[in-house]
């Protein structure tokens, strides 16, 4: 076994056209390319239905409820965003359909670091973290680069 590392990239037609150079140049290094096909096309209206179709919607909602998190500017609370959406929904719906839907401002907030400086930290508001989820769960999948490093034992216990 060789003590290099190994590096699979899994990139969807990412090695076509004018990056066909840097796919020469990675052939000869440590990374191997491994080219998906197939992958579903589907239009940006298509693609804006799917993030908000009920199914997506509800995911997105509870991955945001079980990361709980503070109030945006709004001042409403994760508890807050359910009933804020029985309300709202079919409203929010119809503005993103429409791409009239305007995330709200952000809350910004400065938390201590361990050198005794500040960092500062956007805070979203509950209902535009739930939009973020839902367009994260349906471009997540089509944008995201794979990596698997491939690592001799050796190497590892060292």
């Amino acid at each position: 076994m060789s003590d290099k590392i190994g590096i699979v990239v899994q990139l969807d037609n990412y090695f076509e056209g004018p990056n066909v150079k840097l796919f020469q140049m990675l052939q000869g290094g440590f990374i191997q390319p491994c080219v998906k096909r197939n992958r579903e096309q589907i239009s940006s209206s298509k693609m804006i239905e799917k993030v908000v179709n009920r199914k997506n919607k509800l995911k997105g909602y509870r991955q945001v409820v079980s990361n709980g998190g503070s109030a945006g500017v709004d001042g409403m609370s994760v508890k807050e965003l359910s009933s804020h959406l029985r309300e709202n929904r079919d409203r929010i719906v119809t503005a993103v359909l429409m791409g009239k839907y305007l995330p709200q401002f952000i809350l910004g907030a400065a938390i201590p670091k361990s050198n005794g400086k500040k960092r500062l930290l956007g805070i979203p508001t509950v209902t535009d973290r739930l939009l973020q989820q839902a367009v994260h769960q349906v471009i997540g999948p089509k944008f995201e680069v794979e990596f698997m490093v491939l690592i001799p034992c050796k190497d590892l216990c060292r």
